[in-house]
C-alpha cells in the first residue's frame, strides 16, 4: 500500500474479491460459462485446480479452493452478508442473457437510490448484485452532463454564431443526445465528468465495442 504525499491517508491500488468455494470447478463454470469471465491466472496443486483468477473488463474475482460447507451461506436472508456489487449496461438485457443459458435470474427491481437491480447466488451462496440506472436517473443524469459539455463548448461570453442563434446550437444536441441509451452514452466518450476534448459531434460517432461490466 501507498500513502498520498503529505497526508497519512493510505491509497489502495486494486481491490480483487476472493471467493473460498467448495468445488471450484462448479463455481468456475458458473463465472465463466454463465457470467461470461476469462480466466486470468490459474493455479493447480497434484493436478488439480485450487485457484484461478477470473476477469471482466477491469473487474477480477478470485475463486479458491478452500471448502467448507455453502449451505449457511445459501439460507441467510438477502444483504445480510457482504455482496458482490456490478454495474452493466442493462440489467434487463441481462436478465435475458442469463436466462437464456437456463439461469433462473429474477426480474429487476427498481430501487429508491435510483437503479434498477437483481440479486442472485453463485454456486456457494455468494450474493451478487447487478445493476444499472434507472431510466429517470439516468435521464437526470444526461441532463447535467450536458449541462457541463455545452457551457464548456459554448460559454454564456461567447456570441452566438453568425446566423444560429444560441439557443438552436443548444436544442440540437441536446435533442440527439437525450435519444441515446446509456450504453451508447457511455461509449460516445460523453460519460467522463470533465471532458478534455469533447465536441457535440460525438453524439453521432457509431457506438464501439466496450466493456460491459465494472465494479462499483
Amino acid at each position: 500500500m501507498a500513502k498520498t504525499a503529505g497526508t497519512d491517508a493510505i491509497v489502495v491500488r486494486t481491490c480483487r474479491p476472493l471467493l473460498n468455494v467448495s468445488d471450484i470447478e462448479a463455481s468456475l463454470r458458473f463465472w465463466q460459462d454463465t457470467l461470461g469471465f476469462e480466466i486470468a491466472q490459474r493455479f493447480e496443486q497434484a493436478g488439480r485446480l485450487v485457484f484461478v483468477s477470473l476477469r471482466s473488463g477491469d473487474v477480477e474475482v478470485m475463486l479458491n479452493a478452500h471448502g467448507g460447507d455453502p449451505a449457511a451461506r445459501r439460507a441467510r436472508p438477502h444483504y445480510t452478508e457482504a455482496v458482490l456489487y456490478f454495474a452493466v449496461d442493462s440489467v434487463h438485457e441481462l436478465a435475458r442473457e442469463l436466462r437464456a443459458k437456463g439461469l433462473n435470474a429474477p426480474e429487476p427491481v427498481t430501487q429508491p437510490y435510483g437503479l434498477d437491480e437483481f440479486v442472485l447466488r453463485d454456486p456457494d451462496g455468494y450474493e451478487i448484485a447487478f445493476t444499472s440506472p434507472t431510466d429517470s436517473a439516468w435521464k437526470k443524469h444526461l441532463d447535467e452532463e450536458l449541462d457541463e459539455a455545452l457551457e464548456e463548448s459554448f460559454p454564456a461570453s461567447d456570441p452566438p454564431a453568425v446566423g444560429q442563434p444560441q439557443s438552436a446550437i443548444e436544442s440540437v444536441p441536446r435533442e440527439s443526445a437525450r435519444s441515446l441509451s446509456p450504453q451508447r452514452y457511455a461509449q460516445s466518450g460523453m460519460s467522463r465528468r470533465h471532458p478534455q476534448n469533447c465536441h457535440i459531434a460525438d453524439f453521432a460517432r457509431p457506438s464501439v465495442p466496450g466493456t460491459s461490466m465494472v465494479l462499483i
